[in-house]
């Protein structure tokens, strides 16, 4: 291996030490100046990296260890390696089985380097030490997490970008929570209904045709709806106080009076603006009713008013109507209301309408 520099240091021609062919030295040797050695050392040989000196082998030298100064030629055998903050000459004939650290290097033809070649002068620990660099760590900047999002936008952290995705992710789940609060309330209370007297007082203006007053929920209501169709005609949302109540339930009056079967009341209607072509049935309890032509026998057919439940039914010219169960109900026609005594009395009603003209009965 070879590498030439055109800077390489000559052979020192003057000596300040000495160590002759037939010296044998045990030991590391230190020295300044010129050290010439043209024995036997067993040990490292040094020069002082100030002195600016230098270490030469002659072709008779034999050095086994270390060799280290600013300027190093080497004429015989050395077995360890050669540092150099300055420059190496490895002349014909020499032989080095070590690492070389340098500077620069001059390797002659019919010299030999069993190593490895390592520009840049010294190692670096003796060159640091020789530079008498120490190189305190610099103290390391705070985390951005560890400081107040302030103090972090003061250090030229960007806070937002690091917090503000899991800001606008928490204001998402607490709004996603707040709307399924609202649900579930809703869900689980019912609303308010009037009392049925002030259904029934509403029903009885709207067939009079006055404006009825604004009617005040009662604290103990629930809302009921009752689904049923009498006769075609679609049962209106009601209020109720029971929606477990049964069909033909007997809430009536233990003293309710027995039925006139064989009586037949007629009702006249009072508004002609009224359709006159079905009655408004207000129950308050569950009630039964049978309507029928006039001529028909028996009973006719059967209809079922749940309780709570405000309902139109259909009545032709030549039908009738009575109440045999349930009687506590309010019966509205064309306006006028149907006295609570023949309701009780489970007489047949007849329904006849005030026509425009003033006429009674129905128009053909």
């Amino acid at each position: 291996m070879s590498e030439k520099s055109k800077n390489v240091r000559p052979a020192q021609s003057r000596t300040d030490t000495l160590i002759g062919a037939d010296l044998r030295v045990e030991g590391n040797i230190t020295s300044t100046g010129v050290l010439r050695i043209q024995g036997d050392v067993q040990g490292d040989v040094s020069c002082d990296a100030d002195s600016g000196g230098t270490i030469v082998v002659g072709k008779s030298g034999n050095i086994t260890g270390s060799v280290k100064a600013p300027h190093i030629v080497i004429g015989g055998h050395v077995s360890g390696p050669l540092h150099s903050a300055e420059s190496i000459e490895i002349q014909e004939g020499a032989c080095v089985v070590g690492d070389a650290f340098y500077r620069t290097i001059d390797i002659h033809v019919g010299g030999v380097l069993e190593g490895t070649l390592t520009p840049g002068g010294l190692p670096e620990g003796d060159r640091l030490r020789r530079e008498q660099r120490i190189r305190m760590p610099e103290p390391a900047a705070p985390d951005e997490y560890d400081m107040p999002l302030a103090d972090a936008a003061a250090a030229g952290g960007n806070p937002e970008a690091r917090f503000g995705g899991w800001r606008k992710f928490g204001a998402a789940f607490a709004l996603l929570v707040a709307m399924l609060a609202v649900v579930l309330l809703k869900r689980g209370s019912a609303p308010v209904a009037p009392p049925v007297s002030d259904v029934a007082s509403a029903a009885d203006a709207a067939m009079k045709g006055t404006p009825a007053a604004p009617a005040v929920p009662a604290a103990s209501s629930r809302l009921q709806v009752d689904p049923k169709t009498v006769a075609g005609e679609a049962a209106p949302l009601v209020p109720g106080a029971d929606a477990n109540a049964k069909p033909g339930a007997q809430d009536s009056p233990p003293d309710a009076p027995e039925a006139d079967t064989d009586k037949v009341v007629t009702v006249q209607g009072v508004n002609p603006a009224k359709p006159a072509g079905f009655f408004l049935l207000v129950g308050k309890e569950s009630s039964v009713l049978f309507r029928k032509k006039r001529e028909d026998p028996g009973e006719g057919k059967r209809i079922d008013v749940s309780r709570g439940a405000t309902v139109s039914i259909s009545i032709a010219e030549d039908e009738i109507v009575r109440v045999v169960q349930g009687r506590n109900i309010d019966i509205f026609y064309q306006g006028r209301k149907v006295a609570r005594k023949t309701i009780e009395t489970g007489a047949w009603m007849s329904f006849v309408p005030q026509l425009p003209d003033g006429a009674i009965g129905r128009s053909n």
